[in-house]
C-alpha cells in the first residue's frame, strides 16, 4: 500500500535496485567533514564507503540546507536519499 508519494534527491543507479532492510537510525548524522550535518537518517544500504539511506536536505554548519526543496526530484547526491525535512521526519 503506498502512504506518501514526494520528489527527492538521489544518484542515478546508486545503490541498485533490490530489496533492503533498514539497518541503522540516526536522528542526527554527520558527514564527517565540513560540519555537515543530517537529520532523521534511516540507513538501509552500505556503499563503497559510507552507508546509504533516507535523510533530510544535508545542512552546513551554519545550518544553512545545501540544496532548496524547489531542487528535489534532481540527482544530487552520492547515493543517499535526500527528502524535504518533514518528510524525511515522517520517514524516519
Amino acid at each position: 500500500m503506498v502512504i506518501d508519494s514526494y520528489l527527492v534527491f538521489g544518484r542515478l543507479n546508486t545503490p541498485i535496485p533490490g530489496t533492503y532492510s533498514v539497518f541503522s537510525k540516526s536522528p542526527v548524522a554527520w558527514a564527517g567533514h565540513d560540519g555537515i550535518t543530517m537529520r532523521h537518517m534511516v540507513r538501509f544500504a552500505r556503499g563503497s564507503e559510507l552507508a546509504i539511506g533516507f535523510r533530510s536536505i544535508p545542512r552546513f554548519s551554519d545550518g544553512r540546507p545545501m540544496q532548496t526543496e524547489a531542487e528535489l526530484g534532481t540527482y544530487r547526491s552520492s547515493g543517499c536519499v535526500r527528502q524535504a525535512d518533514p518528510k524525511a521526519e515522517a520517514l524516519y
